[in-house]
């Protein structure tokens, strides 16, 4: 039987608010798995995340310099640290924004409290 326009509206509404109680999860932490080259002349491709832009990036890095959005050449000084994969860069991100969150989170109901040790 097929669904109305309201009733279908229904269904993802629910959908949607079961996605939301399972993306409220803890994670493990993952940790880049590429440590900083120890040769300058060595360009070690790897990821990184831009946590802030939801994205997973290519990356290089060598001893004394990396890049994010390019693979090939390096463009900002120091080496860093990299996933060696996008999956691996994925989780990392999505740990770094689960931190984020529960800070924030934190401070949200630590000034809740503070108002209502106020009231008292």
């Amino acid at each position: 039987m097929a669904m109305n326009k309201k009733e279908k509206a229904h269904v993802e509404e629910l959908q949607r608010a079961l996605n939301l109680a399972v993306v409220l999860r803890w994670t493990t932490e993952v940790l880049p798995d590429i440590p900083v080259p120890t040769r300058w002349d060595e360009l070690i491709p790897g990821y990184t995340f831009h946590a802030y832009g939801n994205r997973v990036e290519v990356s290089c890095s060598s001893a004394g310099s990396h890049s994010k959005g390019n693979n090939t050449k390096t463009t900002t000084q120091n080496g860093i640290r990299q996933y060696s994969t996008r999956l691996r860069a994925l989780r990392g991100m999505r740990w770094a924004v689960e931190q984020e969150c529960a800070r924030r989170l934190l401070d949200i109901d630590d000034q809740i409290k503070e108002e209502l040790t106020k009231e008292k």
